[in-house]
């Protein structure tokens, strides 16, 4: 499972066969069975996290109790609280496997002492960073200036199957519609 890993690393930076040897001890697997919990609400996120396998997603649970999915991650994917992991305040979101998954976790005092030991992770960290803003930045601008139909359609798009991999109230979340409208674009979509 490391070696998934290591892999997503040399996709974006240089790695020497001296600096995985390096890595390695400081990776460690992690299981979840379906439904389990990785990361609640009020801890504080103190390791970066690699879907190596399965399906996870964060959410949030407002004064209400209602959840509010806003982030899914498949295999090759990560997840986290980057706010709480960055400032180390307690997250406002909660982690939990959809699937049975393994996750490759990297704890912050570990990618600390890699940093300066391995100048290309901090590289890929930058540019990871960059990435995900970036990310961020067009969720925001879309969920402001473009319908559900499009969202859908594009998150389909850009990740085909996850429509099977996640239950349609997370996906109607992570979209911010109700379930009854995702229902019918899905109809909508099947008969154009």
């Amino acid at each position: 499972m490391k070696d998934l890993l290591i892999e997503h690393f040399r996709e974006m930076v240089p790695l020497s066969d001296e600096e995985i040897s390096i890595i390695l001890p400081h990776l460690e697997v992690k299981s979840y069975k379906r439904k389990e919990m990785i990361l609640h609400q009020g801890q504080v996120s103190k390791h970066m996290r690699f879907v190596a396998k399965g399906a996870v997603h964060a959410f949030t649970v407002d004064e209400k109790g209602n959840e509010r999915t806003v982030q899914l991650a498949l295999g090759n994917w990560w997840i986290n609280d980057l706010y709480s992991y960055l400032t180390e305040t307690p997250s406002l979101k909660n982690i939990q496997a959809v699937e049975e998954s393994t996750l490759i976790v990297l704890h912050k005092a570990s990618l600390e002492t890699l940093y300066k030991e391995i100048p290309a992770l901090s590289e890929f960290w930058r540019l990871k960073f960059q990435n995900a803003y970036v990310a961020l930045q067009e969720r925001v601008y879309e969920s402001n200036r473009t319908d559900a139909m499009s969202k859908y359609e594009r998150l389909l798009k850009e990740y085909p199957g996850i429509d099977q991999r996640f239950p349609q109230f997370m996906l109607a979340s992570y979209l911010g519609i109700t379930v009854e409208y995702l229902s019918y674009l899905r109809r909508k979509r099947s008969i154009s």
